[in-house]
């Protein structure tokens, strides 16, 4: 991600079109590929969200790739569903197993003290972020999603 900070508003699951600023954005549409893009039904994740949470797909979808359409359908959107919650979890415990590690006051934090604080509220946030696509995808398994890659 380089030094580019992500701001909370880009960690979230955008279910307006409206929020999206410019087209750096993976869109998650309920069906088959309409043939065209930014469509009303569909939620959207930023690019650089989903960069954190892709080896979830990686590991579940297996024709994903990031710069393709590509299409899912039962069982693989149940199992993509568990695991995106899963990796929440997993995300919530980091989060709560950082906050035990930071002293009460950040005037004396150290470099890793500070990247651990500030990253501590993100962290809650894309949980939450793999929770909403995991209910977002449970919702609409009865037929086909198509994935809409960068």
């Amino acid at each position: 991600m380089g030094t580019e900070k992500t701001t909370d508003r880009q960690l979230h699951l955008i279910r307006d079109k409206s929020e999206l600023d410019g087209t750096c954005y993976f869109e998650f549409f309920p069906g088959v590929y309409p043939g065209e893009c930014w469509n009303e039904t569909s939620v959207y994740l930023c690019f650089s969200t989903l960069n954190m949470i892709e080896k979830v797909f990686e590991t579940h979808v297996e024709e994903y790739d990031p710069y393709k359409f590509i299409e899912i359908q039962e069982p693989i959107t149940s199992r993509l569903s568990g695991a995106l919650i899963e990796h929440a979890e997993k995300l919530r415990n980091q989060a709560l197993a950082d906050s035990r590690a930071l002293p009460e006051s950040a005037d004396f934090d150290s470099p890793e003290q500070a990247r651990l604080r500030e990253w501590l509220p993100n962290k809650k946030i894309l949980a939450q972020t793999c929770e909403d696509l995991a209910n977002w995808l449970l919702s609409n398994k009865s037929g086909p999603i198509s994935i809409l890659g960068i």
